[in-house]
């Protein structure tokens, strides 16, 4: 934890009566302070971050994505091409589309990872699945088209611990925005196992409702003061497993807050050398409205980075997104207003 952060905290929750543990340097340790145990996510909460609920609005449109996959024996490599998508409908005109393929080779390495979250989920088979992204793609854009012609190929060399039929490919549909905040129309996934690639198939698949994937865990803390309405967000520790193996590979974080429809400015963490189990141990402050708090969402975006290259591109591992809506309000929220002054800690599923 940064000194500055670790001050401004004792000062603070001491002004607000309670005492406090001393400092910690491991966050173990810091949950184990805590008078809440780090439960994991509950799958309620899980299952609506699956389905994109407090993500995005999903447009529903139909249409059908013409594909062709193989993968190269020899060269241990998976070759994919984007075709066309045909038969796109929406509500209103689809020229002002503008669409665009992005594909995912996603890893089922569950077997080798003992995740908190699908320890506390036993009736959904699919979120207990932790995926790796061994590769991550993105078409070029087709404007003003209702069946947009692609004809993108992207191939992909397989390490030597990776079986195809632990591979599925996803390929997501979105409308392209300017301000990054495309819109996902459908998505088509194709589990290698169930197809021969050896020879190249073209295949033809029905576009289905976006589904979130997950990729790790993250440990956040909420603490809510009520006398100076400041909610502060202790960012522990993440979970997640990339196939970059690099010594110079990093994580960082950002931290987004929106209150009743009032955006804050976001907040970055320090870059930290990526482990599988990489420790921030930093608190982020933020204001929370006077009026009724009605909306809150806070999002929690992961990045990896090489440290070694100064204008290194950050490549999105996942996010969380919880909080409070109209009609829902999450479990880390509910446990926190309820344990004013006090940290609570929580498991969170990390999301792509």
């Amino acid at each position: 934890m940064k000194m500055g952060d670790l001050a401004y905290w004792m000062v603070t929750l001491a002004a607000e009566g309670m005492i406090l543990p001393d400092p910690v340097e491991d966050a173990n340790t810091v949950c184990n302070s805590l008078s809440f145990s780090c439960t994991t996510l509950s799958s309620s909460g899980l299952s609506s971050q699956l389905n994109g609920d407090m993500e995005e609005e999903l447009v529903k449109v139909g249409g059908l994505l013409r594909f062709s996959v193989h993968y190269d024996q020899l060269q241990a490599r998976v070759v994919v091409t984007i075709l066309q998508l045909e038969g796109l409908q929406q509500h209103w005109n689809s020229s002002n589309f503008q669409v665009f393929v992005k594909l995912l080779l996603l890893w089922d390495r569950s077997q080798d990872a003992e995740m908190g979250v699908c320890r506390d989920i036993k009736d959904q088979q699919k979120a207990c699945v932790m995926w790796t992204v061994i590769q991550e793609w993105r078409s070029r854009i087709v404007r003003s088209s209702s069946c947009p012609v692609f004809g993108d190929q992207f191939s992909s060399v397989l390490q030597k611990d990776i079986r195809p039929h632990h591979i599925t490919l996803k390929m997501e549909v979105r409308d392209f925005d300017t301000f990054s905040r495309h819109t996902a129309l459908g998505e088509v996934r194709v589990p290698f196992k169930e197809l021969n690639i050896s020879t190249p198939l073209e295949l033809q698949k029905k576009l289905q409702i976006p589904q979130k994937d997950l990729v790790g865990e993250l440990l956040l803390t909420l603490n809510f003061l009520p006398t100076s309405q400041r909610l502060e967000i202790g960012l522990l520790k993440v979970k997640v497993a990339t196939i970059n193996t690099s010594s110079s590979a990093a994580l960082c974080a950002r931290i987004s807050f929106m209150c009743n429809q009032y955006r804050q400015k976001s907040q970055k963490s320090s870059v930290v050398a990526h482990s599988f189990v990489t420790v921030f141990n930093e608190v982020f402050h933020f204001t929370l409205a006077e009026v009724p708090v009605v909306q809150c969402k806070i999002s929690v975006s992961i990045f990896e980075k090489e440290i070694r290259k100064k204008k290194s591109p950050k490549r999105l591992i996942g996010q969380v997104i919880f909080g409070k809506e109209k009609t829902f309000e999450d479990k880390h929220w509910t446990l926190m207003m309820g344990s004013a002054r006090q940290p609570v800690p929580l498991w969170h599923a990390v999301l792509i």
